[in-house]
């Protein structure tokens, strides 16, 4: 999962920096697929028991497309007036630049690009929660990584047009979160040519990495796989899509107008170099404690908290 304004850097975390640097120091694809499964078969085996209903067919067909392309088109996961509600939910709530400067979309300080919601934020967001723990998108990644998902990544992020130097995200690169994930993805605004649309390269999940995690040139790109095999996902606000960002990807800096989007990964194990702090909600039993342990905690959160420290994700290094 790419990096969050809010994540503070700790390196009081032997075994969790260990497994950080296993899964660096093993880019080889057949390796890092022999692991995955390998963790998947203990999780089925000495893990919580799920049923193993297959999702339905719109969805089964994505997953079989995520495994052989390592990109699906799935149908819209919201309606237009789902997606409305969400989109006057965040107009109210505060973003968190790189810097650590705080803005609403529509006051973005001059010469920021990016910025996310804050973890509780996006857990409140309206159907948010429902749409991670919809039974067909368990099902689909429950198929895809040979065991029960955990959810191990969650987050909105805005992008806008600027003059600053590309990120690391908004450059080609491959994420080395776990030995086995998809993510969904799920636009909240129109994205066009010069809107940021999120680019993959077809098939490159199929690839190895290398020891540093350090981002491809699009020249590179294109010299090693061709233009052909360089997909951007475009459409109107609504568009789904399911990916493995072990292959290579990248969101493009807009140019015209901002980019909204929702992020939600499926993963195997936890994203190690993230120190979880769960948000308190309540109703916690209407969802799956194990997939949901490392972004929800039971209770109920007290709205006169300070919401930049009931809950966030904290990286590791």
């Amino acid at each position: 999962m790419d990096s969050q304004p809010l994540q503070e850097e700790s390196g009081k975390a032997p075994l969790s920096r260990a497994c950080i640097f296993a899964m660096r120091l093993l880019p080889w694809s057949p390796a890092r697929r022999a692991v995955g499964g390998a963790l998947a078969g203990c999780i089925r085996t000495l893990g919580p028991r799920a049923g193993e209903e297959p999702p339905p067919p719109a969805l089964a067909s994505a997953t079989r497309a995520l495994r052989e392309r390592g990109l699906a088109a799935i149908p819209p996961v919201f309606t237009p007036a789902e997606l409305a509600q969400i989109r006057a939910y965040l107009d109210e709530q505060v973003l968190v630049g790189a810097d650590g400067r705080r803005f609403r979309a529509d006051e973005a300080p001059s010469g920021v690009g990016r910025g996310s919601y804050p973890l509780p934020a996006v857990v409140r967001c309206p159907l948010v929660l429902d749409l991670m723990n919809r039974p067909e998108l368990l099902q689909a990644a429950r198929r895809y990584l040979g065991c029960t998902p955990t959810i191990s990544g969650l987050r909105i992020d805005w992008s806008a047009p600027t003059s600053a130097k590309p990120t690391h995200v908004e450059s080609f690169h491959r994420d080395y979160d776990d030995w086995r994930f998809m993510k969904l993805f799920v636009y909240l605004t129109d994205v066009d040519e010069g809107s940021g649309p999120h680019e993959y390269v077809v098939g490159s999940h199929w690839g190895s990495g290398r020891f540093r995690a350090r981002a491809y040139s699009d020249e590179e790109v294109e010299r090693r796989y061709g233009r052909e095999r360089q997909v951007r996902m475009l459409g109107p606000r609504g568009t789904s899509f399911l990916a493995d960002t072990w292959g290579v990807h990248k969101g493009n800096v807009p140019t015209t107008r901002p980019r909204l989007l929702l992020q939600i990964q499926y993963s195997v194990l936890p994203v190690f170099k993230f120190a979880y702090r769960p948000v308190a909600v309540p109703q916690f039993e209407r969802y799956d404690r194990y997939v949901n342990r490392l972004i929800l905690a039971p209770g109920r959160s007290d709205p006169k908290s300070n919401p930049w420290e009931s809950g966030r994700l904290r990286a590791r290094g």
